[in-house]
């Protein structure tokens, strides 16, 4: 549950910068709905990564940071495709509110990234 709840804090941060990025890209500089997506989705993995890695999941390991970030960054590039293609999905598809949009689907890739970095990034490893 502590993992569980740090995991939402992280997330939540992590989004709370993609969707404010998103925000003053969209509405303050009129960027195309999708760039501004693509470039906060950006913005928000860095930021993301390092809240995960030393926040959530406690991985204090130094050695393993480089590989760590390469599979991150290749799970927020499926993220990016995910995010755009349901983001393109909601808006030109079913014609709504971008923002809401935005919203929705940072929820759904958040359920799907607990699963990833949990199982995948920050595993604990087993040392013989």
């Amino acid at each position: 549950m502590k993992k569980a709840f740090k995991f939402i804090v992280s997330g939540g941060l992590a989004a709370c910068t993609k969707l404010v990025v998103f925000l003053i890209l969209f509405s303050v500089f009129h960027f195309w709905y999708l760039l501004a997506s693509g470039i906060a989705f950006a913005i928000s993995v860095v930021v993301g990564f390092y809240l995960q890695k030393y926040f959530t999941f406690e991985n204090l390991a130094e050695g393993e940071t480089h590989k760590q970030a390469i599979i991150f960054i290749f799970v927020s590039g499926l993220n990016l495709l995910v995010n755009i293609g349901v983001m393109y999905g909601f808006v030109t598809i079913l014609r709504w509110n971008e923002i809401m949009s935005q919203v929705l689907t940072i929820g759904i890739i958040a359920c799907w990234n607990f699963f990833m970095y949990q199982t995948f990034v920050f595993k604990e490893r087993v040392s013989n």
